[in-house]
């Protein structure tokens, strides 16, 4: 299905190019693939939700860790802390990427005011 650029309906029904007819088909037909944007945008957010999620139990895993050491020896308790900040970085790194294609996809421009930590990998 094709349709004429939002602009240009309204130029053309503003200016007497069109009949109220034309004009409303191509309206609704915005409206369809606004729908469609609407729907695809509220399945990525809900996945990016679920992974947020994820890593906010990791994080707390991770801090649990951190503050109260398993009795085991160091050396296997590091590798054990070392794969699981791995695994973290992974998460985010591929978080970042579903955040960014969301973006581009949603046409919605960056947040200038968000700052990446300098202490994760990406």
């Amino acid at each position: 299905m094709s349709t004429y650029e939002v602009e240009k309906v309204i130029s053309e029904y503003a200016n007497d190019r069109m009949p109220v007819e034309m004009a409303m088909g191509h309206s609704l037909q915005h409206i369809g693939k606004l729908y469609a944007a609407q729907t695809t945008c509220t399945t990525a957010q809900r996945a990016l939700n679920e992974q947020v999620n994820q890593l906010t139990t990791e994080v707390k895993t991770l801090h649990s860790a951190v503050h109260h050491p398993p009795k085991a020896p160091v050396g296997e308790w590091q590798q054990k802390f070392e794969e699981h900040l791995t695994a973290l970085n992974a998460t985010v790194a591929s978080l970042r990427a579903d955040i960014n294609r969301l973006i581009t996809h949603t046409s919605l421009p960056p947040n200038p005011k968000s700052k990446r930590p300098s202490s994760v990998a990406g």
